[in-house]
């Protein structure tokens, strides 16, 4: 069993976030005759962010590519020479000390990797926007996989018609942008609030409740949070045939499940949930030329847990498998029933593995502390209001795991909460929740009930 968990971490650390989309405008600012304008789409998707405009003005105008993938606009988003012996996609050598910077032995050398990711990114986001975006609501089209491709040829080869009414033109959320994340699980913590702020609106936040019963002279304090740092990671990938687009952080964490119940005059007492951890999310984001539609998210996280109850440790990994798809795990606008709704089916596949370092001090409940080895699934879904303003959102899951070692064979937990957050950054609100099963860390059995104020950012 210990032999299993170390081959685990060690794969850990070969895995490695989120996503910047690209959004279409509205009709007013690509549409001619009722057909999208390749030109105008194409300008006002690279103006979206600063890296992709910088690559558009940079590179040359390609002066020996194929006259099918021009103008300039066109060629950034199908010609596979872009960048290719081009100086404006080319970063700036660093000299080694002591030697200047335009010596001809500098090393490194220039090179153009960090502009090819870029120019990945950009065909990737496009080719996910398309999918996204030409469903029929907005926009329609023929062959919504077409990819990047779509930017060859005329306006009316592949086009993309402009229908039913505008895109809504709300307000964009104000996003706090902070180093550091907080969440009420370490599973969420690889959602980056600034790149992505559908999907963080179904995080669930950290939250801390305290209640006092005036009568029984009880005082109870409860205290869910997970604390992560993100560091992106430096991966190099070259253009290949398989991936069109490959991306990974780490978020080392701190994580706190606490519940302390004390009665005047007598000693405190902890729920048997009660543990602290740290450990390491590494998170990455896969796409496969051959499924342009799928975004492959898969995330390991290697941790140790304290159980402050019974005092018994565990060492694990867990592996988490996420398909992010048009329908799947990504935020769907019902606007055909619900105004400014939004609804989001959540799905994943994961393998929890631990190794029992200590059983504890309670004679009644360390037979049970076995190495464990359990798979299985977390589904749910999360729905949420306009959050141009104070907003809504509910979220409900349910874990599904089987154990092929250890003492739990089968184990399940539901997990619901709803949160009315008091502006549109989706920071701070008041939330009720409800969990009812076996813990998935330490699987004890818990039925449990909040109510107090909750942030995540």
């Amino acid at each position: 069993m210990k032999s299993r968990v170390v081959i685990c971490l060690m794969a850990a650390f070969y895995l490695s976030s989120p996503t910047f989309a690209a959004d279409f405008p509205k009709h007013a600012d690509v549409c001619v005759g009722g057909i999208v304008s390749k030109e105008k789409l194409a300008k006002a998707i690279l103006k979206q962010n600063d890296d992709w405009l910088k690559l558009y003005v940079d590179a040359n105008d390609g002066p020996n590519s194929d006259p099918k993938y021009k103008p300039q606009w066109r060629r950034i988003f199908t010609d596979p020479q872009f960048c290719v012996d081009d100086p404006g996609c080319e970063s700036a050598p660093i000299a080694k000390p002591g030697q200047s910077s335009d010596s001809s032995d500098t090393k490194p050398k220039r090179d153009n990797s960090s502009a090819i990711r870029v120019l990945d990114r950009i065909r990737f986001e496009i080719a996910n926007s398309i999918q996204t975006n030409a469903d029929g609501r907005y926009y329609s089209t023929a062959n919504p996989n077409i990819g990047a491709s779509y930017f060859l040829g005329g306006d009316t080869v592949n086009p993309i018609l402009c229908i039913g009414p505008e895109i809504r033109t709300s307000a964009k959320p104000t996003v706090l942008k902070l180093p550091i994340r907080l969440r009420a699980n370490s599973d969420d913590l690889g959602i980056d609030a600034a790149r992505n702020q559908d999907l963080f609106k179904s995080v669930k936040p950290a939250t801390v409740t305290f209640t006092r019963d005036g009568v029984k002279k009880t005082a109870t304090t409860k205290l869910q949070a997970a604390l992560g740092y993100a560091i992106p990671l430096p991966i190099e990938i070259e253009k290949s045939e398989t991936l069109s687009f490959f991306s990974g952080e780490l978020v080392p964490y701190f994580f706190a499940n606490q519940s302390l119940t004390k009665i005047d005059g007598k000693t405190a007492s902890f729920a048997d949930t009660n543990t602290v951890a740290v450990g390491a999310l590494l998170n990455t984001q896969t796409v496969f030329n051959a499924m342009p539609g799928v975004n492959h998210v898969v995330m390991a996280k290697p941790e140790y847990l304290w159980n402050t109850k019974d005092n018994s440790e565990i060492a694990s990994i867990k592996l988490i498998y996420q398909p992010w798809t048009l329908n799947i795990n990504t935020p769907i606008q019902l606007d055909y029933f619900l105004n400014a709704t939004w609804f989001t089916i959540l799905f994943d596949l994961r393998n929890d593995v631990g190794e029992y370092t200590k059983k504890g001090n309670d004679p009644t409940t360390m037979a049970d502390h076995t190495s464990f080895d359990r798979a299985g699934s977390k589904v749910g879904f999360s729905v949420s209001t306009d959050d141009s303003g104070p907003h809504l959102v509910l979220l409900v899951t349910e874990t599904l795991l089987y154990g092929f070692t250890g003492s739990i064979k089968q184990m399940n937990l539901l997990d619901s909460s709803l949160s009315y957050y008091f502006d549109s950054t989706s920071n701070f609100s008041f939330t009720l929740s409800y969990t009812s099963g076996r813990n998935e860390d330490t699987t004890e059995q818990a039925q449990t009930f909040t109510a107090g104020l909750s942030a995540k950012f």
